[in-house]
């Protein structure tokens, strides 16, 4: 596979109606300082209750799943909140 292309995975997953969270896809995974550095500065992003999660609005879906798989500083594998 092309499992080479990423670094970390991360998991995105429905916490409210409204609302979403950000996480390591494996829960004992260590989320690297640069992905954790970006999450925690992200203007939309604020944290969640679990640690290394980060809660975002539902509206900002779209746009935090562009900005997860498309960043240039890190590269994630996403996986998607099931539809």
């Amino acid at each position: 596979g092309g499992s080479g292309r990423f670094n970390f995975a991360l998991a995105l997953e429905v916490s409210a109606p409204d609302e979403f969270d950000v996480g390591p896809s494996d829960l004992e995974a260590e989320v690297p300082f640069a992905i954790r550095t970006a999450l925690s500065a992200h203007p939309l992003s604020r944290p969640a209750l679990a640690a290394s999660h980060w809660r975002f609005s539902a509206g900002d879906y779209a746009e935090v799943l562009r900005w997860l798989e498309f960043n240039r500083e890190f590269r994630c594998k996403v996986e998607p909140v099931p539809s």
